[in-house]
């Protein structure tokens, strides 16, 4: 399993934002956020559904930047 940082380097390479990757993921933005910097140990059906909103949109080539 990716580590905070490892989420957020993602997320930037796909050029997504918190919302985006969010909404996808059936979560807060907040939550995304605190995801990223550590401060939430979130559970694992949640963590879960973030790592494949990514996952999905890489595979989509979603690529913005």
């Amino acid at each position: 399993m990716p580590i905070p940082a490892e989420v957020r380097a993602l997320r930037k390479k796909l050029g997504l934002t918190q919302a985006t990757v969010a909404k996808s993921a059936g979560v807060s933005q907040p939550l995304i956020a605190r995801i990223e910097n550590g401060t939430v140990d979130p559970r694992c059906s949640t963590y879960g559904a973030v790592l494949d909103a990514l996952n999905r949109a890489e595979r989509k080539g979603v690529m913005l930047k």
